[in-house]
């Protein structure tokens, strides 16, 4: 029980910091007509991770340098064919060109 509360502590204060923060903790740069917008994009996004949380759903969310992008961004970033090896953290990508074989 200890340790349910102590991870939902962690998690809870985790989005107490604010855009501005945020902004620099990822060093994202946006002009000021997007700031705006990817400022509601982020505030929104944060109250359904910490909807999310307060429900028990099996998993928890949590703020990463995707939060202030939009669906479409998101969209578009799955859609990416490539493959990223974790032990190595080398990206491997499709080959563009029919290689003859030997």
């Amino acid at each position: 029980m200890n340790l349910l509360f102590l991870i939902v502590a962690v998690v809870h204060t985790a989005y107490s910091y604010n855009y501005s923060e945020y902004l620099r903790e990822y060093g994202k740069n946006y002009t000021k007509e997007d700031l705006v917008a990817r400022e509601q994009l982020f505030e929104r996004r944060v109250r359904e991770i910490e909807e999310t949380n307060g429900r028990d759903v099996g998993y928890l969310l949590s703020v990463n340098n995707y939060t202030d992008w939009t669906d479409e961004e998101l969209g578009n970033r799955n859609r990416v064919n490539i493959n990223v090896d974790v032990n190595t953290s080398i990206v491997k990508r499709p080959l563009t060109k029919n290689l003859k074989q030997s």
